[in-house]
């Protein structure tokens, strides 16, 4: 085990971890033992050290937060009765009042620090208090003197038996506590001349709602800490899921857009695209593979390849002009309309450029016609591409899911983008694309690279 942080931790016999100087929550939990007995309540399974340590520390703060709270209302109760009428003499009422204070500090120190001395400190200055609340030759007979002596006993003493729950050394610790003050509480009823039953009641039942609490708080905090590593694991689970379907349907799109498209090229004896630019697309799409198996991540590149490495950032429709160059020079011609600054350094941006291509790339190969046009435009929210052919057209209905150019290349790329596509098209009435997505600030990277 490593060795713990001297300057921000100290050990004490409950079970609990000292609340730090500074947040964060520690790191680790301090074991917590006395007599040479581990917490009976272990960590909850599921949840990392660290979130063990912070739940830990949460709950070593409630239990000295609340024991706190006990006192404060002990002492206040002290402070009204003693400066009740006739109640103390004036020796007496300052001596208390002294020991009051220092009681009220006491306990300060162990809630922000809990450890078994200021245990024995908060102790001991209580019983001075009742010391002097019944040894005033004033307030001798005194209900008010009386009503001190047991607020001290019940709620000043008793607060601490909320943090002496975690090991059975302290539950022996508290069984020593409880009896002194059982046994102060009777002699000084007995000197004052109160009865015994009604004050011995009120103090018992103090100490058993310090004390209940605290066991309540250490049997349920494990199970709450459980259920919450319950849920966190769930999570985790649903969010793999979800980001293996999303690298699945990511693969999918990008096969399509590489490999494929250059077999079907081939299975087609590559009409109406040059020899030179088909090896070249065969290439291109040969490293591509290669390079990813190797674990390089993808950024689509301006042309409609992919870039592999960084790269400077692009003029506004720099990159689709480059997608329009590369069409021509596979025999479509592209005329564009309008501006909308399209970016690959974002999301949304990749997603379109790329939906872009595939739309060209369906135009080029199952439209029967040579030219195509693009209209860009933007607003302050969204940026939109719309591509029109007059070709052959088709049936937006009638296509099947297992088409992966319109499915996934357009339509399930711009929709993962937190975009909308709609095909507008009819047999014979050639094909309307409309690609909208939402306007993304770019990131652009601090170092340039090469592109493939």
């Amino acid at each position: 085990m490593e060795p713990e942080d001297a300057t921000n931790t100290e050990p004490f016999g409950f079970g609990l971890r000292a609340a730090p100087e500074t947040e964060p929550p520690p790191a680790r939990e301090l074991p917590g033992r006395f007599l040479g007995r581990a917490p009976r309540r272990s960590p909850a399974h599921g949840l990392s050290e660290a979130e063990n340590a912070r739940f830990l520390w949460q709950r070593a703060r409630l239990l000295s937060g609340t024991t706190l709270a006990f006192a404060i209302a002990a002492e206040l109760t002290v402070l009204l009765a003693v400066f009740a009428p006739g109640a103390m003499s004036t020796t007496g009422l300052g001596i208390a009042l002294a020991l009051v204070m220092m009681h009220l500090a006491a306990h300060v120190m162990l809630a922000s620090r809990p450890s078994l001395f200021r245990v024995l400190t908060v102790y001991g200055l209580g019983q001075a208090v009742m010391l002097v609340l019944w040894n005033d030759p004033t307030g001798i007979t005194a209900l008010p003197t009386s009503t001190a002596v047991i607020a001290i006993a019940g709620w000043g003493l008793g607060s601490v038996a909320t943090i002496l729950v975690s090991t059975r050394g302290d539950m022996l610790i508290l069984l020593g506590l409880f009896l002194g003050t059982l046994a102060h509480l009777a002699v000084a009823l007995h000197a004052i001349g109160h009865g015994m039953f009604a004050p011995l009641v009120l103090v018992l039942g103090s100490w058993a709602v310090s004390l209940a609490f605290g066991i309540w708080l250490n049997q349920t905090f494990p199970r709450i800490m459980r259920r919450i590593a319950g849920i966190g694991n769930a999570y985790l689970a649903e969010r793999q899921g979800s980001e293996r379907e999303a690298h699945r349907h990511r693969n999918a799109r990008l096969l399509h857009d590489t490999a494929l498209a250059t077999l079907t090229l081939l299975a087609h004896s590559g009409r109406g695209v040059d020899e030179d630019a088909l090896r070249a697309q065969a290439d291109a799409d040969r490293e591509l593979l290669a390079r990813l198996r190797k674990g390089e991540d993808v950024r689509p590149q301006a042309s409609g390849d992919y870039l592999l490495t960084t790269a400077t950032a692009a003029a506004p429709d720099q990159e689709v002009n480059q997608l329009r160059e590369r069409f021509e020079r596979a025999g479509l011609s592209v005329t564009v309309h309008g501006s909308a600054g399209i970016s690959s350094y974002t999301e949304s941006g990749q997603a379109l450029l790329l939906a872009l291509k595939e739309a060209l790339e369906n135009v080029r190969r199952h439209s029967g016609v040579s030219a195509a046009d693009v209209t860009l435009s933007e607003t302050e929210s969204a940026v939109r591409v719309v591509v029109t052919d007059s070709g052959c057209g088709f049936d937006p209905g009638a296509a099947g899911a297992d088409r992966l150019g319109m499915s996934e290349s357009i339509i399930g790329r711009i929709t993962s983008a937190g975009g909308t596509a709609r095909v507008f098209s009819a047999p014979g009435a050639g094909t309307t694309i409309m690609l909208e997505v939402p306007r993304e600030a770019p990131e652009i990277p601090a170092e340039s690279g090469g592109a493939r």
